[in-house]
């Protein structure tokens, strides 16, 4: 570098001072020396402007200050006419040599409407530019609402234009697709009535399929028919801000708002984010460049590189590298060099320039704290209490390009299963166990690279002394010592009360029992007063009769807690046709039995007849004919006896709806007293006793009735053992 000394300093080829100078800056200020630091970054001395500081020479800015019309660049693309710049209220600027022309499309429409995408012609030497209104062409720095190879009947919208295989554009639009060929529209989503939704990008399938992207992912267009690629992997349900196809292949890649880059290659998908070296996950345009994929995002650009082994090299650009502000919005790259549109300005460097690799920082641990006590940790021992275990480290990496905010991962070995990402430069753990454990810190550089070179503090938290060996070995001795005394006097004592608690279930199952008797009478004699009050003698008689012999049956079971079930269905049967009586023949029973030697099994005294009386009178007697019928099955398998109770009434839906509506307070006594007897045989035997209620339906979803299913246990007390 040479300084003039009416100012600026001018770069020569090495030994060349003759030829024109390929770099020439700082125009107006008197540079007295120049220093190119660990980060080539440039430092400046001036004669009247002290001290210049430049993150990259070799980036060169256009802004509003030096010929651009707006700082808010939104679209970049180089051609043999220049660098065309649009901008986000409907003007471009042409840039070419020195000279910056501004042009505005003629629509008034397009005022305050952002310019969405800037497409060179075939011969270079013209644009198309896509704005909210419509596609416009810039030729010899006149603006044409129509070109000679696309000419537009309608306001599409735009958002994207690509170049069909099958001749002429498509679009993506905030109204699904389209497709123009010259001045014929080929094919309209909306029109069709096929997809009528904002589209941000568009790429093609070399079958001639069509890729977008929409605000909830990725869709696909094949053979006249839409296919939501979302459905398939949810890492495509993101917004889809730019798609690029890779020249000779069929690998796409799309730019996400959220999710990163994806790589979409046949029905495989490659993620690309920040903890990859992404500048972000938001991206919002992609460049395919044979130098690599270049993605804009809100947080810089980055450089994507595929490797042979299938994994990618990442490299940032930031305000750190030069470019006027973070928030890239376009880039393209065009004869050797990268155009670079920000909000604040335009940037563009040559990629020669930008080959060299930056050396990663230095990472210093230059503080320890314990329990918020500084500590000289290169002179002691690093062993600490078992209370010395609240710690903060403070650590700082060597860069200044990063202004202050450097990028910093640490994670201590033994504690922290994955490193933990921040820009502070110290972190705090607190009740660390006891244990041995490393602390490493590493700082990332402006190219997305970590420190090969990591900051480390090994250090012990000891244990406390009832945690050491022989403290645990003695104090297991004496408690194993007075475990077994306890044992010993405890087992007295369960056996006591185990008696004692087995004593007083058998009672309350006894009492339960009797409860039962006054529950059948108030039922029974409910009847007979009906036939006495009819002077029915005949059918007072019978039923008396009937009811005396039930009664008989009745007490004699209930002096034992269980019966055969065959003395169990005897009961049941005479207490059907009782109700059969009452009722008049309204309804019908059938009890079946699967085998003769199931009926010499004991079971539970009557544990069957309140789930018969519950099918009669909630479920037949609820029907708007009062008719149906009741059916009982006796079933097995190797340890249970299934008792199946199937009737055709109106199901426990409608029953408890009718009971709501009349506002009845009446509870079914008989099933209560049987759920809880149902517990205290479950608390009593190691088989367990189950209840199983099923609604039946028809085809429609009509209740047909309902079926109780009661698991009776074979084994034990229940064989009369």
């Amino acid at each position: 570098m040479i300084s003039n000394s009416g100012g600026g300093l001018e770069s020569y080829p090495y030994k060349s001072f003759l030829d024109k100078p390929f770099l020439s800056i700082l125009s107006d200020v008197q540079v007295s020396s120049v220093l190119c630091d660990r980060d080539n970054a440039y430092w400046f001395t001036t004669l009247s402007d002290g001290v210049l500081y430049s993150p990259d020479i070799n980036v060169l800015t256009y802004t509003k200050e030096n010929g651009l019309h707006d700082n808010r660049v939104a679209e970049v693309m180089v051609n043999k006419d220049g660098i065309y710049a649009g901008y986000e209220k409907g003007f471009v600027s042409i840039i070419s040599g020195e000279t910056v022309q501004h042009l505005m499309v003629p629509s008034s429409q397009a005022i305050g409407t952002a310019v969405r995408f800037i497409v060179s012609d075939d011969k270079e030497t013209g644009a198309y530019v896509g704005t909210g209104s419509s596609v416009y062409y810039i030729n010899n720095g006149k603006v044409y609402s129509n070109s000679p190879s696309l000419k537009l009947d309608k306001m599409l919208y735009m958002r994207q234009m690509i170049r069909a295989q099958e001749g002429g554009y498509w679009f993506a639009t905030v109204r699904g697709v389209s497709h123009y060929n010259s001045d014929k529209l080929v094919y309209s989503s909306n029109d069709q009535h096929d997809f009528s939704a904002l589209v941000f990008s568009i790429a093609q399938q070399s079958d001639g399929s069509i890729l977008f992207g929409t605000i909830n992912g990725l869709w696909r267009y094949r053979n006249a028919k839409y296919e939501y690629l979302g459905a398939n992997n949810s890492l495509l349900t993101n917004q889809i801000n730019s798609i690029v196809k890779e020249p000779n292949s069929e690998r796409f890649w799309l730019a996400t708002a959220g999710h990163g880059v994806l790589i979409l290659g046949g029905d495989s998908i490659w993620q690309i984010t920040t903890r990859d070296g992404l500048a972000s996950n938001t991206v919002q345009q992609l460049f395919y460049h044979e130098s690599g994929v270049w993605a804009s995002t809100n947080d810089g650009l980055s450089r994507i590189v595929p490797r042979s082994d299938g994994n990618v090299t990442i490299k940032n650009y930031t305000s750190s590298n030069g470019l006027p502000s973070n928030d890239v919005r376009s880039v393209f790259v065009y004869d050797g060099k990268v155009y670079v549109g920000t909000t604040k300005g335009l940037a563009f460097f040559s990629l020669q320039a930008e080959s060299s690799v930056l050396p990663v920082p230095k990472v210093l641990v230059t503080s320890l704290m314990i329990n918020n006590q500084e500590v000289n940790f290169a002179d002691i021992d690093r062993k600490f209490a078992y209370n010395q275990n609240n710690l903060s480290f403070e650590y700082v990496g060597l860069s200044y390009k990063h202004r202050g905010k450097v990028p910093y991962r640490f994670r201590i070995g033994g504690f922290d299963t994955t490193w933990v990402y921040t820009y502070n430069n110290s972190c705090r753990y607190s009740a660390l166990r006891p244990g041995s454990y490393t602390f490493e810190v590493q700082a990332m550089n402006v190219d997305g690279q970590w420190s090969t070179q990591t900051g480390v503090v090994n250090f012990t938290i000891l244990p406390p002394i009832w945690q050491r060996i022989w403290f645990l070995f003695l104090l297991g001795g004496v408690l194993t010592a007075l475990f077994i005394l306890v044992y010993k006097a405890r087992m007295k004592e369960i056996y006591k009360r185990n008696k004692l608690l087995s004593n007083i279930a058998l009672y309350k199952q006894q009492s339960l029992r009797q409860q039962m008797n006054p529950h059948f009478i108030f039922n029974t004699l409910n009847s007979i007063q009906l036939y006495i009050l009819e002077k029915d003698t005949i059918s007072s008689h019978r039923y008396l009769t009937k009811f005396a012999r039930l009664m008989r049956m009745t007490l004699d079971n209930s002096q034992s807690p269980t019966i055969k079930l065959r003395d169990e269905i005897d009961a049941l049967r005479l207490y059907l046709e009782l109700e059969a009586l009452r009722l008049e023949g309204k309804f019908s029973f059938d009890i079946s039995v699967v085998s003769e030697l199931l009926l010499d099994f004991e079971v539970p005294t009557l544990l069957i007849q309140p789930f018969v009386e519950n099918a009669i009178w909630h479920g037949i007697m609820l029907k708007d004919n009062q008719s149906g019928i009741v059916k009982i099955s006796i079933t097995e398998n190797k340890r249970y006896i299934f008792c199946a109770i199937h009737d055709d009434g109106i199901g426990r839906k409608a029953a408890e709806e009718i009971r709501k509506a009349k506002m009845s307070e009446h509870k079914s006594h008989g099933l209560q007293i049987t759920s809880q007897r149902i517990d205290l045989l479950n608390s009593l035997y190691p088989e367990r006793f189950e209840i199983k209620y099923e609604d039946l339906c028809d085809g429609f979803g009509k209740a047909t009735g309902t079926r109780v299913t009661i698991s009776i246990p074979k084994y034990g007390v229940l064989k009369g053992e």
